[in-house]
């Protein structure tokens, strides 16, 4: 199976602009994208995922939980965010700095300031070793530890209904795929990221194996 961040998007009319979900499903598609590769990768990581799913659904691995019960799915929540903060590609910006302290902007006061995802998420000093796909670092208790704009993968902190359900969307993917199939990489080396307003991870080869 090819996962693929692309969706198929027939043309019927001109779109409203006035609802604020269409602009969320790619970063979700690709973090859901990079979730799968990365539990591939991570075995003891997938086998906790799969653990909290069958005991919290009391039931057989092939049947879905309702969304209704998503919040207590705790380690599942943790799985998306390390993915979600690497969708976000360094892109082709002229001038990246890094400083710890009050700095003049270049130029002129109209210069434009932008705070890279890319590179905030793997910052060591709030996310040590930050290339390792490590859930927990997403507990309440580190989360709070952190300063406030240190993640924020749809591009702003502010919370707002879309990524409320961006979140939902997530979660609920992952519980109800997570809980029938297993995924295996079959590509012979790491994907490659694709630059592009997020990153990518295509083409992404799965095998799907039932549970």
């Amino acid at each position: 199976m090819k996962i693929s961040s692309t969706p198929a998007c027939p043309t019927a009319g001109p779109r409203r602009k006035s609802s604020p979900f269409p602009r969320r499903y790619e970063t979700v598609a690709n973090g859901l994208a990079w979730t799968w590769y990365l539990l591939s990768q991570n075995p003891e990581v997938e086998s906790k995922l799969h653990t909290e799913l069958d005991t919290f659904s009391h039931r057989p691995p092939t049947t879905p939980s309702p969304p209704g019960r998503l919040p207590s799915l705790r380690y599942t929540s943790k799985s998306l965010p390390n993915p979600c903060a690497s969708t976000h590609p360094l892109g082709p910006w002229p001038h990246v700095h890094q400083t710890h302290q009050p700095r003049p902007l270049p130029h002129s006061t109209r210069s434009s300031l932008l705070l890279q995802p890319y590179i905030i998420s793997r910052t060591p000093e709030y996310f040590p070793n930050p290339l390792r796909f490590d859930p927990d670092r997403f507990t309440p208790e580190k989360q709070s530890s952190r300063p406030r704009f240190t993640y924020f993968p749809f591009g702003g902190a502010t919370a707002s209904a879309s990524q409320s359900f961006a979140w939902m969307e997530g979660v609920f993917s992952i519980a109800t795929i997570a809980q029938r199939w297993s995924m295996s990489y079959l590509g012979t080396t790491p994907p490659i990221p694709q630059a592009k307003i997020t990153s990518a991870p295509d083409p992404l080869m799965m095998q799907l194996t039932p549970r």
